[in-house]
């Protein structure tokens, strides 16, 4: 388990430096997007899949894809929403179900840093808006696709790698269709229903 004294955790000197509430919303985004947005988008995936955080993970997916669209290297969060602090041990006990993962994506983004200035960012944060605008759609079961597509476009993204990238595209229409069609046939439901 991940401890404030753990040096090896990507957010242990977040967790050192924050108030004794813990950090704010916006202090945790801000800190894992300057290492790499790819991260967030991988910390968002498994919550934009489950049915009662997906519209708040659409959300946030939102603020942080349009500065990868944008190339900019921070995250804009609301201030009603990027005050609220979040308790260090509730991200401790995160990090120490994560740290094998972390771990390797530590290892692995030290000697491959993922510049805002390549063309593959632009791409994959217009992705991400796009399944986060689709995340945003609340009907049953249509946040599963979308959700899975981000974790898979963050991937992609980090990789750096066309074909992956193009799988993830493909991905992303997949998804989108799907919420389309889904919101389509609620729509005629409705509609006969009257």
């Amino acid at each position: 388990m991940a401890t404030r004294n753990d040096t090896g955790s990507p957010l242990s000197a977040l967790l050192l430096d924050s108030s004794p509430g813990g950090p704010t919303i916006d202090l945790l985004l801000r800190h894992l997007f300057e290492r790499s947005p790819e991260f967030i988008l991988l910390i968002l995936s498994p919550v934009a899949i489950l049915p009662a955080t997906s519209v708040f993970a659409g959300a946030v997916l939102a603020f942080v894809a349009v500065p990868m669209i944008a190339h900019r290297r921070h995250v804009f969060i609301p201030r009603f929403l990027g005050s609220k602090k979040i308790a260090a041990d509730r991200i401790e006990r995160t990090l120490g179900k994560l740290s094998p993962v972390l771990r390797h994506y530590g290892i692995y983004a030290r000697f491959q840093p993922n510049s805002p200035a390549n063309s593959h960012t632009r791409w994959a944060g217009a992705l991400v808006l796009v399944l986060a605008l689709a995340l945003l759609v609340p009907l049953p079961l249509s946040n599963i696709l979308p959700g899975a597509a981000v974790g898979i476009v963050g991937l992609a993204s980090l990789a750096g790698s066309i074909r992956y990238l193009l799988l993830a595209s493909f991905l992303t229409a997949v998804s989108v269709l799907f919420v389309f069609l889904e919101a389509l046939s609620a729509f005629h439901l409705a509609a006969l229903a009257v």
